[in-house]
């Protein structure tokens, strides 16, 4: 009894000695090359995509059995294969994670005035188009939190947006009236016109100011290098140009007369003693304009006058 107790309690010792043998495998002609993966055919009733059948696992590699087989390209194919497929599934991976990142940034954002604008109902555009059985573009849960903050406003409906796209080119006026202060770049641009506008006031009343805190010698300083001094200027010498070409014209027509190639002069020969005082009078109005501009703007200017190329010729 003792020792069926020694057996009993002793008899699995010599278990780990047990070797198992695997069974001998039939062999293997070299031309006959055991199938990898086994293609079923399509069936009519069956889907259009092909099944694919791993005889020895899910992996189709039996475990701890090299497959000698395979020649080495193939080999490379498939580990290439394998990391493409991973290196793709981590880069979708990442593209989600970046997406989910962006609509928590947008939902953590404060609403938009523009964005709730364009969630809102047109009731009628046009008289193309049923809006029986058509969907209603609504804004999800955070479009209508924002709505309900911006206040009401009006929604595009499907089958509206469908027919003024296929509306003839007559209806062109009526599609950007749609469209009209729907989109952030005309609201944009009006208030960048307005921003233009009011910069330019500003400017205009900021030198404005500038001008009047000027004392009197700054303000002769820069009219007199203004445009419309220039332009006053040019005037008196346009006269002056045509008061010596009637005089040319006048002292000529005597001259001529006198050698005998006009029969009369322009003015009787009793009356030019006035006219030769009339015009000593002009030339030296002119004279005295002229002389007295170029000396006034060397006082004032002083250094200015002489820094202008054209300043010597006068």
């Amino acid at each position: 009894g003792a020792l069926d107790a020694v057996d009993s309690t002793h008899g699995f010792q010599r278990l780990p000695d047990v070797r198992t043998v695997k069974p001998r495998e039939p062999d293997i002609d070299i031309d006959d090359v055991p199938a990898i993966l086994n293609i079923k055919a399509l069936q009519p009733e069956a889907s259009n995509t092909s099944s694919l059948q791993f005889p020895f696992g899910i992996d189709g590699i039996c475990a701890g059995e090299p497959f000698e087989h395979l020649s080495e390209e193939f080999q490379k194919l498939l580990d290439q294969l394998v990391q493409q497929h991973m290196r793709e599934v981590s880069r979708a991976e990442l593209e989600v994670e970046a997406l989910r990142r962006e609509a928590m940034e947008r939902a953590k954002d404060p609403c938009d005035p523009c964005e709730v604008g364009s969630a809102v109902t047109v009731r009628t555009i046009g008289s193309k188009g049923s809006n029986r059985g058509s969907p209603v573009l609504q804004p999800g849960s955070k479009g209508k939190r924002r709505t309900s903050q911006a206040g009401h406003g009006p929604s595009l409906h499907a089958s509206e947006l469908l027919g003024v796209w296929d509306a003839k080119e007559e209806d062109q006026t009526d599609l950007e009236k749609f469209f009209k202060g729907k989109s952030k770049s005309d609201v944009s641009s009006k208030l960048l016109r307005k921003e233009t506008d009011s910069e330019e006031s500003r400017s205009e009343s900021v030198l404005a100011a500038e001008y009047q805190r000027k004392p009197f010698i700054e303000k002769i300083r820069a009219w007199l290098q203004s445009h419309q001094y220039e332009m006053v200027m040019a005037g008196i010498l346009l006269l002056n140009v045509l008061w010596m070409a009637f005089e040319l014209q006048v002292h000529g027509s005597k001259s001529g007369f006198l050698i005998g190639v006009s029969e009369a002069p322009m003015v009787p020969t009793e009356a030019m003693p006035a006219w030769d005082q009339v015009f000593l009078i002009g030339d030296m109005t002119f004279a005295a304009v002229f002389a007295l501009d170029v000396c006034v703007r060397i006082l004032i200017l002083r250094l200015r006058f002489w820094t202008v190329w054209m300043n010597y010729i006068d």
